[in-house]
């Protein structure tokens, strides 16, 4: 019986150490896939040649142009990495999201096939 104990310990050790490998390689992966930075000035060319893309970016809230109870509202917002203002649909779905003008976020965008910007999640900063 003690002959299989350093047996198992180092078994155990090997295990541990490739999981922990593959749990790195698994979340630098998800992370990257989350984090294709918005390319404004190609949006602002032809937004509908990014139509069904995601992106994410960080911007500041310059000021509210729209809101409808079945849609949404429509926010202006002011791009942190180019100052660039681009407008964006905040769907009623979105819960907890009360942006006041001045308050920064993270957002998840997704561009529909219109070449609209439609928020699908966001991160207060």
């Amino acid at each position: 019986m003690n002959k299989n104990k350093p047996i198992t310990i180092i078994i155990a050790t090997i295990c541990l150490a490739l999981l922990s490998v593959v749990l790195v390689i698994v979340l630098k992966n998800t992370n990257t896939a989350q984090t294709n930075s918005f390319p404004v000035s190609k949006y602002m060319e032809s937004p509908t040649s990014l139509a069904g893309n995601t992106y994410s970016t960080n911007v500041k809230i310059a000021s509210q142009l729209a809101y409808n109870d079945e849609a949404g509202r429509i926010i202006l917002v002011r791009t942190l990495d180019s100052d660039s203002a681009i407008p964006v649909l905040a769907p009623n779905t979105l819960s907890n999201f009360n942006p006041l003008v001045g308050q920064k976020y993270g957002f998840d965008l997704k561009i529909d096939q219109r070449g609209k910007l439609i928020l699908t999640s966001f991160r207060k900063m």
